[in-house]
């Protein structure tokens, strides 16, 4: 059995789960246990895709959405009500108004993709909004130690959840949208952790994307974009943890004073400067690259405009005007707030502290424009949301609610 002991403080609510023994909660405690029954998945899915698709109780792409968003309401009251406290659980990158962005954003361009099978659709569309759930139960900078990684972790609390409570999905369904959960994760190569390989998940059938994979992956790439993820890596540097370069395909270990540096350099080795972070996503999202090279309509439409917004952030660090700095931290608190509702709080405020006591002068005022900037595209990223979204923006704020965020 391999325990991994720095992940017992987040375990606390271990005790409290009533699952038999053997059952797929087991991954918590025994990882060999979560990586087989990971295997199990992939060996009922891979083979079968094109056939497990045909079995997708949907004819339509407006039943796609609507059937999409009340699958993800009742699987996100029910883990509330089974009160297992993994919203409580999350990273402040990775929480409730990450979980919220993910719906909001698939709602932007979901809808419009009127030419791929809405069978396809829904799956990717449930998927893409609860591919984090994981983040709840294994931490997302302690998971380089593991083969059960947040994303698996996700799948298979959601197979245990889905078997128990049918929640009006048929065995196709549960098996293609757990599967495209445990896939967002994109993996290029095989690696090896701890003796196992992890192999990249099937996300192509005869050469040509299987949507249901690719489309939560377009989804999370949404918030890996724009003033949001500005936003996001922020909150994650209320700690020292390791992040992943997917340019050397390797962790590194991520200090605040270092990471805060308002610099670009052409040539780096190991760790990066958050504008270097923010740089190497922003020149990513390209048909190019591995990562985008389905990308197309409206999506690619979504991903520029995303773009633009987070580039004009990196240039206002750059080329700083002077910020009114007390005004100007009181609005980036409340934005770090508004962002993440339920975790964000105390990660900003440590995060203050480190602003105020770690930077000098140049790096302050060069952060403040940023911030400021961000704050700016920010507000009118929401509006073009709130837009995009009309007929659903109640739905979504049902979904909110069960978390108590108006």
């Amino acid at each position: 059995m391999l325990v991994d002991k720095s992940l017992k403080k987040c375990y606390s609510f271990l005790s409290s789960l009533k699952h038999k023994k053997g059952g797929k909660m087991n991954f918590l405690r025994d990882e060999e246990k979560g990586f087989n029954e990971m295997k199990k998945l992939r060996s009922e899915v891979e083979p079968r895709m094109k056939t497990l698709v045909k079995e997708v109780n949907i004819n339509s792409l407006q039943k796609a959405v609507t059937r999409g968003i009340e699958i993800i309401a009742r699987t996100l009251l029910l883990l509330q009500l089974r009160k297992l406290n993994i919203h409580n659980n999350t990273d402040p990158g990775h929480g409730v108004g990450h979980w919220i962005r993910d719906l909001q954003n698939a709602l932007r361009f979901i809808p419009k993709l009127n030419d791929i099978d809405p069978k396809e659709l829904f799956v990717g569309l449930v998927a893409g909004a609860l591919h984090d759930i994981g983040c709840g139960v294994i931490p997302r900078y302690e998971e380089h130690r593991r083969v059960v990684r947040h994303a698996e972790a996700g799948a298979l609390l959601l197979l245990d959840l889905f078997n128990k409570k049918k929640l009006c999905l048929n065995e196709a369904e549960q098996l293609l949208i757990c599967y495209a959960i445990a896939a967002h994760t994109h993996y290029l190569q095989e690696k090896e952790v701890n003796g196992r390989i992890i192999k990249p998940y099937k996300d192509t059938i005869n050469g040509r994307p299987f949507y249901p994979v690719w489309i939560p992956r377009w989804i999370d790439r949404l918030d890996c974009n724009g003033p949001y993820f500005v936003i996001r890596h922020y909150l994650t540097l209320h700690d020292h943890h390791r992040d992943f370069c997917s340019e050397q395909q390797k962790f590194y270990e991520v200090d605040y004073f270092e990471t805060m540096q308002p610099r670009l350099r052409e040539k780096r080795t190991g760790k990066k400067t958050m504008l270097e972070h923010l740089k190497m996503f922003m020149d990513s999202q390209n048909n190019r690259s591995p990562y985008g090279k389905w990308d197309r309509g409206v999506y690619i439409e979504l991903r520029e405009n995303y773009k633009r917004k987070l580039n004009r952030i990196i240039q206002a660090v750059l080329h700083p005007e002077p910020i009114d700095e007390k005004k100007t931290i009181v609005a980036w608190r409340a934005a770090l707030k508004k962002a993440e509702p339920i975790n964000g709080e105390k990660a900003a405020e440590k995060l203050e502290n480190l602003f105020r006591s770690s930077l000098n002068k140049e790096a302050k005022l060069a952060w403040l424009s940023g911030f400021h900037t961000t704050i700016l595209e920010a507000a009118k990223l929401d509006e073009e949301i709130r837009r995009d979204i009309g007929m659903h923006l109640k739905e979504v704020q049902k979904i909110q609610k069960i978390f108590g965020i108006s």
